[in-house]
Parts: C-alpha cells; structure tokens; sequence
C-alpha cells in the first residue's frame, strides 16, 4: 500500500524511543503523542519487535509503484534523443502519449542515463575552407605575446533580432555543450528590433552607437571618421598607430572602406579569419546582453531594447577589468582552434 503523501517514516532513533518508553510503563497514546505519530504506528513497531527479533528495526522491502515503461521503451527513449538531440521538445510530449505516461516520466528516464536539459550552444555554419583558414590564422598568431592582444581595438556591429522559433532546449550528458551534434547552426530569423556600433580594447568598452539607417560603406567609414578615431585619439593620447579588428563582411572589405583606410595609415587592420566571431571578445558583451535580456518579460519593444543596451554598456564602462578578463584568453581562443582542425571553439 503506497505511504500517505506527507507521512514520514520513523527513524532508527524514533523507532527505538518508542520501545524504551513502552519498557518505562507508558501506553501508546502517551508514546505516540511524545513522538508526534498516532497510536497506529506506536502499536505496529511495537508488535514488530515481538515478531522480527532482532530484525525489528529496519524497514521491510516495499514493492513500490510499478514502473510506468518497460526497458524496451526507455532503450527506444534514450536511443532517439541521442540520434535527434535538436529535436523540438514536442517529441517528448509525444512520447509520453505514445507510452501512456507523463512528461515527468520521460525527463525522469532520461536523467537516469545521464541526459540533462539544456540550451544549446549556437555557432556559425563553417565550410572546410573557412576551417583551414581559421586553423592556419590560429597557428600564425599563437605565438604573439599578450602585450599585443592588449593593443587591439575589437569593433563589430550587432543586431538584435526577436527568435521565430522562441527557445530551442536540447537533452545531452553534462560537459558536451560544444559537440558538433549539440550545437545549433546561426542563422539569421525574425525581424530586427535594434542595430548598433561599437568597440572595445583591454582597458574596457568604448564608443556604443545606435545605427538607425542601413549599414553600407559610407556609414561604416562615417563611423570610423566621426567616432572611432576620436575616441582612441581622446583615450589614448600617446598612441600614434591603432591595430583595429573588424571581420570580412562586405561593408568592412568595399573599395569605398579600403579607400578611406589609406588615407589614414594611423588605422592598422588585423589580418581576420572567416566567421570567427568566437575569437572576437567584443562577442560575449553581446551576448551578455542578450540573456540579461531574455530574463525581461515586461515592455519588450525597441525603445526599452536600446535603453537596456545602452545601460549595460554604461555597466560595463564602470567596470573595465571585465574587458580585459575576456581578451586575456586570446591565446587560449587560438590553441582551441587549432585543438579543434579549425572548427568553432568553446567561446
């Protein structure tokens, strides 16, 4: 008979208080109020001791609720989950229609054999190209000392876009977030709520601009002109040259762009690999922003979006050292690289 919900079974040490005050003359309501049970249980430890002997005390074997899938179900289980880890959560909801029991049932089959819940990490699609030129740029650069990481300006654009799909959860084991198969591949869904600018160095953030028009050529070096140089300028006053990252979009490789950086020499472009954003830091204050986010359920519309930007920038211009902390790992973004034959990295 299964115990009533919120019963608790007597401990060793309750069970044998009730023998010692049965041997000291009290009856069963004094015992069973002392100890805070009913007179029941007094009485059924009782009559086990005279039955049990010295077996008395421990609990016997309980059948249990039968178990609501057989092996074969929970083989079939795990199996599909491991070979369709992106599946939609709907297929476990599915599965549990399928073998007469709850949802509960299934993540608790699941966590038997060690797959847990969790979002997936989300990587750029790479080519066996961008792969080799990303593992050659990784070996070139691996031995640059850190000084030199310290010195980049990390620029990029960023543009918040609401998900079509909402949250994507996935069941793996712990500790394989950046397996292949875990992975979802980045592509661009859903409308753009907000679009901005900005740039970062070791010392900490810098200029964060809104970009309220497409982003073209003439925009970008308007950007360069009326915003990055001042401010590296301003910020770095005895500094005559700038080692400045930004990736190989269109806009940053146009013979418009090219044009402009000749004629200001001052402007040292850093050699970049393909679809590497993982090994710009800038990267992680995005993303930083984006789960804090997520975490909001209230007044989601771009006005509240791009205060919610420009508040955590503000943050993090008042705390630098979280600046530096991510392109101190730069040599470590590399040796993955090449651990990994090109392919994304844990960052």
């Amino acid at each position: 008979m299964p115990r009533p919900r919120g019963c608790q079974e007597l401990t060793s040490a309750q069970r044998g208080k009730i023998i010692g005050r049965a041997f000291h003359g009290q009856n069963l309501s004094e015992i069973a109020r002392e100890l805070g049970c009913n007179r029941k249980t007094v009485k059924k430890w009782l009559d086990r001791q005279q039955d049990d002997g010295a077996e008395w005390a421990k609990s016997r074997q309980r059948s249990g609720r039968p178990r609501a899938t057989t092996a074969a179900q929970d083989e079939a289980l795990v199996q599909d989950v491991t070979d369709h880890p992106l599946r939609h959560r709907s297929v476990l909801l599915d599965k549990a229609l399928e073998y007469g029991c709850s949802h509960e049932t299934i993540r608790h089959r699941l966590k038997e054999v060690g797959l847990s819940n969790f979002r997936p990490a989300t990587k750029t699609f790479l080519t066996v190209e961008h792969k080799a030129r990303r593992l050659e740029w990784a070996q070139r650069n691996i031995e640059l000392p850190q000084d030199y990481w310290n010195l980049v300006v990390w620029t990029d654009e960023k543009v918040f876009r609401s998900d079509q799909q909402g949250k994507v959860f996935l069941y793996r084991p712990r500790g394989t977030r950046f397996e292949p198969q875990y992975v979802v591949r980045n592509e661009h869904s859903g409308r753009i709520t907000a679009h901005f600018w900005a740039y970062m160095t070791a010392a900490g953030p810098g200029e964060l601009i809104p970009v309220a028009e497409r982003m073209n050529s003439a925009v970008y070096t308007a950007l360069l002109e009326n915003t990055l140089l001042p401010s590296l300028r301003a910020n770095f006053p005895d500094q005559e040259e700038f080692i400045v990252m930004h990736d190989n979009s269109a806009v940053h490789t146009s013979r418009h762009t090219q044009t402009w950086l000749e004629r200001h020499p001052e402007i040292i472009c850093l050699d970049w690999p393909p679809r590497s954003p993982d090994l710009n830091p800038i990267e992680h204050v995005w993303g930083f922003m984006v789960q804090e986010w997520e975490k909001r359920r209230e007044d989601r519309v771009q006005e509240v979006l791009q205060a919610h930007v420009m508040e955590l920038w503000q943050h993090y211009q008042q705390n630098p050292g979280h600046c530096s902390a991510l392109v101190a790992n730069m040599q470590e973004r590399l040796r993955d690289v090449i651990h990994n034959q090109g392919d994304f990295t844990r960052f």
